[in-house]
């Protein structure tokens, strides 16, 4: 009888590190998932970080771009009514005039698709008044006055308006906190 009471012991001895051995492997299985859960969290946020790190660049890159072009455009439509002046004062004749209110007119479509709505509108009534108000006022025998009382009454106080919004414009961009 001795045998076979050993052969029992050594079966449930067997069992029970069968056992002992499943459980391990199924905590060792559980643990590896978690930590598997851990890391793919951890991948997911440091993906989500540099996405959102990447996307501030872009957007601070941006903005830089937006900024230089909406100045270089409006110093280019500002030199363009400098310009329109001087002819202007200097007695160019109207063909002159129309070509130098052409350009206004290009540089003012530019700046529209760069600046706000309200710069822009600024820009179009500056443009529509040295092309529409000032020209049909004005003929060969137009004074050197009168052609400086025309630019100071119907163009200087826009240029002044506009000159006035863009740098509060630009004195916004320059400060994010708005204050």
């Amino acid at each position: 009888m001795g045998i076979p009471v050993t052969v029992v012991i050594a079966r449930w001895q067997l069992r029970s590190a069968l056992d002992q051995a499943q459980l391990a492997y199924r905590a060792a299985i559980e643990a590896a998932e978690a930590a598997h859960r851990t890391a793919l969290q951890q991948a997911e946020a440091a993906h989500r970080t540099a996405l959102e790190v990447a996307h501030a660049q872009i957007k601070a890159d941006h903005d830089k771009w937006l900024e230089e072009a909406q100045r270089t455009s409006f110093h280019a439509f500002q030199s363009a009514v400098g310009r329109f002046r001087r002819k202007l004062e200097e007695g160019a004749n109207r063909r002159e005039l129309l070509n130098t209110a052409s350009d206004l007119h290009d540089l003012q479509y530019e700046l529209s698709l760069v600046c706000p709505e309200e710069l822009s509108r600024l820009a179009r009534n500056l443009y529509s008044a040295c092309r529409f108000e000032v020209l049909h006022r004005i003929d060969d025998y137009t004074t050197h006055a009168e052609r400086v009382a025309l630019y100071d009454t119907m163009i200087k106080p826009l240029r002044v308006e506009i000159t006035e919004f863009a740098r509060a414009h630009f004195e916004r961009r320059q400060d994010p906190s708005g204050s």
